[in-house]
């Protein structure tokens, strides 16, 4: 199974608290710099009961990096336990070796008991393979269809896979998995399930397609869904027909005969129910993303 959920900072100041199943929050930045809408995010994010986490962009060419994890801390350190934590490991940060990261995940642990994601781009994993073998898990950046190499670790946790108007995410597991990576004293990296495939659903490639097909939608064909996919989505009540209730007959396993007729409809009653939905029998916008996100063949 995987999660699908964007990582948010000062620089989205419009976000919907109720589309992802998790979000990653910017927290903050070298020694002193607190993110402008961490409180505004996490407040709109914890009033869903979403789960999150907080990350911290490294500025260790300004800083000793035991500071910055302790102003991190300071801001955050109180969600140890509910909340993933990570280091964002970007810019001039690269130009320092693990060691220097390693003081910072270290830090963190030792004062959480939390072990934080490493985050990097996929070319530069290799460089930073020491860390794996401190049982620290990667979050890794690659912008494609493509699954990542994570060259040096064994599997990664977390794939930021776009960032055209905002940065999207998978996380390879489950909400108990994820719930894992952010308990104090928990399993460690290298004995949580291993899930590093790319997430390519086969439904949600054939809803791309028919769109495309039908509205000139000019989405990806990745079966990765996202906010351009929902978009096109059309609402579906009792008696609408045609090959995307046809499709969506299939996600929820009754005859796929084209036709939204009674047992279609109990159908959606019963998967709205089963996913906390508004039991109305209409694929709107919310049933819609739970089919994408969470439905099965």
């Amino acid at each position: 199974m995987a999660l699908y959920g964007v990582d948010i900072s000062s620089y989205q100041t419009r976000v919907d608290y109720t589309l992802w199943s998790f979000y990653m929050i910017k927290a903050s930045e070298g020694r002193t710099l607190k993110d402008k809408m961490l409180d505004i995010h996490y407040n709109g994010v914890h009033g869903e009961d979403r789960l999150f986490g907080f990350y911290h962009y490294a500025h260790p060419e300004n800083n000793d990096i035991v500071d910055e994890a302790k102003f991190f801390l300071d801001l955050v350190g109180r969600h140890a336990g509910h909340a993933v934590y990570a280091l964002d490991w970007e810019g001039k940060a690269l130009n320092y070796g693990p060691k220097t990261a390693l003081r910072w995940l270290d830090y963190v642990y030792s004062v959480t008991k939390v072990r934080p994601l490493f985050y990097c781009s996929d070319s530069r994993t290799a460089r930073y393979a020491e860390i794996a073998k401190h049982d620290y898990g990667l979050w890794v950046a690659k912008y494609s269809s493509r699954g990542p190499a994570h060259i040096g670790w064994p599997f990664c946790a977390m794939w930021q896979y776009s960032a055209k108007d905002m940065d999207y995410d998978v996380f390879f597991g489950t909400p108990f998995t994820w719930k894992q990576y952010a308990a104090q004293g928990a399993m460690t990296a290298s004995t949580l399930p291993e899930h590093s495939a790319a997430p390519r659903d086969k439904w949600v490639v054939m809803i791309q397609k028919e769109l495309n097909i039908q509205y000139h939608a000019g989405l990806a064909v990745d079966g990765i869904p996202g906010p351009k996919t929902l978009a096109w989505c059309p609402m579906l009540t009792r008696r609408s027909r045609g090959r995307i209730t046809r499709l969506v007959q299939l996600r929820l396993g009754v005859t796929p005969d084209g036709f939204f007729g009674d047992q279609t409809l109990a159908a959606v009653k019963n998967f709205q129910g089963a996913k906390g939905l508004t039991v109305d029998g209409i694929v709107g916008r919310n049933t819609w993303w739970a089919l994408l996100t969470q439905g099965r063949l």
